[in-house]
């Protein structure tokens, strides 16, 4: 085995969002993880605060055990064509770049290593992401357990036929966002309403994550945790009513496909 365990290429909000997760829950000891980048500015907090090897020379991180694609698709080949005389015999390939097929990255990877290709969201930060993940031609059981040892450590992962990965892009790498702009609406209503903007910040916060661990916990469906606070003439029914009018639910759907139109478009 080499010096490295992990090796990360690309330090951008999801890159470094993984190597925090990971560090943060013990999956690799700080000085088993090699991270590299192209921006000196994006590797230095986590240098600093987290001690991982920093590096400009995405060979050195592609020499790890595992090496994970944290990179643009735009640029994925070029980065594979770049690594490909680095990587070990036998080595493990994770590619989180959307839309990059798992044909593609095989093609573009010598065939001494096993190649998978995993869509987490940037939930992976704090330990609640969620992922998903398709195992390439060459890869065994034992590259699926060192994903789910990785992506289970900072939250929750499941196999998947590579044929969803575009709507599983965009609902959850995409429909995080969705949230976020839904929380942001949120604050501005009670701000309308009279509140100021802070306290409008804190109920809202604690209304998603109050709502997430609900979701978490349940085992039906999210129609019965919204009946929960439906009451007959209630002012939840009044405000769902006021959402259906303006067509809530069909922008939600669009919203989602267009997302997944867009990944299926990186992928050409």
């Amino acid at each position: 085995m080499g010096r490295f365990r992990i090796g990360v290429l690309g330090a951008g909000n999801m890159g470094s969002a993984l190597v925090r997760g990971i560090v943060r829950e013990g999956v690799a000891k700080p000085t088993e993880v090699v991270v590299s980048d192209v921006d000196p500015s994006k590797l230095a907090p986590l240098g600093d605060e987290i001690g991982v090897r920093t590096t400009t020379d995405n060979g050195e991180a592609a020499s790890a055990a595992t090496v994970i694609l944290a990179v643009k698709p735009q640029v994925l080949r070029e980065v594979a064509t770049e690594i490909g005389p680095h990587l070990k015999e036998g080595a493990l390939v994770i590619s989180i770049a959307a839309g990059v097929r798992l044909k593609t990255l095989e093609a573009l990877l010598p065939e001494r290593v096993a190649v998978v290709r995993v869509m987490p969201n940037i939930a992976v930060k704090v330990g609640r992401g969620i992922s998903a993940y398709s195992l390439g031609s060459r890869a065994v059981g034992k590259h699926a357990e060192e994903v789910e040892r990785i992506f289970g450590a900072i939250g929750d992962v499941f196999e998947v036929p590579e044929g969803y990965m575009d709507a599983i892009t965009a609902l959850s790498g995409s429909g995080i966002a969705f949230f976020f702009l839904l929380a942001e609406a949120m604050v501005d209503a009670g701000v309308r309403v009279g509140l100021p903007r802070e306290v409008a910040w804190r109920v809202v916060k604690w209304v998603l994550g109050g709502a997430g661990e609900m979701a978490l916990r349940h085992k039906g469906h999210p129609a019965e945790l919204r009946e929960l606070v439906t009451s007959p003439g209630g002012t939840t029914i009044a405000g769902q009513h006021a959402l259906e009018s303006g067509g809530f639910r069909g922008l939600v759907m669009d919203a989602i496909e267009a997302a997944t139109q867009r990944a299926r478009e990186l992928s050409q």
